[in-house]
């Protein structure tokens, strides 16, 4: 059985790949570290006057895409149902 040279390229390859991926640090693993001790994130606390601002500013984004969506389809069906009669 000579497949050893096709073996050991496949090794290769996955000890390149693995090598390339870099070394990541899960989460579940600092939790019992200092480093993860000392780092606290203080998240800062919104005003009702702030959340209202925000709730319509996302609001009117979410109006514009519908309404783009909408043209976007419009278009679409105008063209498509353009083409077929032209077709038939």
């Amino acid at each position: 059985m000579s497949f050893g040279g096709s073996v050991q390229g496949m090794v290769t390859t996955l000890k390149n790949n693995s090598s390339l991926i870099g070394k990541r640090i899960k989460y579940f693993n600092l939790k019992g570290s200092a480093k993860y001790l000392r780092k606290k994130i203080n998240f800062k606390k919104a005003t009702p006057d702030q959340l209202k601002k925000i709730r319509d500013q996302i609001q009117l984004e979410n109006r514009k895409n519908l309404y783009l969506n909408h043209i976007f389809i419009r278009i679409f069906f105008l063209i498509l149902f353009y083409t077929i009669n032209l077709i038939f």
